[in-house]
């Protein structure tokens, strides 16, 4: 992808955050992980440096291309700021983003959170959402497809309301 340059747009996902994580020394290594191959790369620092650049969003002629998907709160240009706000930790202080960005909670979003809570659900939003509850919570803990979702969980795109249907997701 690095290598077509601006002729191909791609966003960042949980796997490649877990590649930054681990490049940086943080979280643990998954058995099944296959970040090696880049890890030992003599053009790691470039291949990482390009990655850490992405965004988790990206907007344009109707559609918004993310990893997993947008809160039903969230417009697409709130969408877009929200990812912003992630892509500045993780370019200027990504140790401190690092060691707080694991985790489920809080499973809800609120314009009142702040700091690593804040950015933990935008992250969780775009990198591993599949599901939310009846509620509008994040259920990170669901990973199969959308035929075996269970009672009490609905796809986040089927959500009544939903404030960005002006754009293809």
């Amino acid at each position: 992808m690095r290598d077509l340059g601006s002729s191909a747009i791609t966003v960042l996902g949980n796997h490649d955050l877990s590649l930054l994580m681990a490049s940086e020394g943080f979280g643990k290594r998954g058995k099944g992980d296959t970040f090696d191959d880049i890890l030992d790369a003599p053009d790691r620092d470039d291949l990482l440096d390009w990655l850490r650049r992405q965004p988790l969003c990206h907007a344009e002629a109707g559609y918004c291309l993310v990893h997993a998907g947008l809160l039903p709160q969230w417009s697409i240009a709130q969408a877009h700021t929200l990812a912003e706000e992630v892509a500045h930790e993780l370019r200027h202080r990504p140790d401190a983003y690092f060691a707080h960005m694991y985790g489920n909670k809080p499973r809800a979003w609120s314009a009142q959170l702040s700091g690593y809570d804040r950015l933990r659900v935008i992250t969780n939003a775009f990198t591993r959402m599949r599901a939310l509850t009846y509620a509008n919570e994040i259920d990170c803990d669901f990973k199969a497809g959308l035929a075996d979702i269970p009672n009490g969980l609905r796809a986040w795109f089927e959500t009544p309301g939903r404030q960005n249907p002006s754009h293809t997701i």
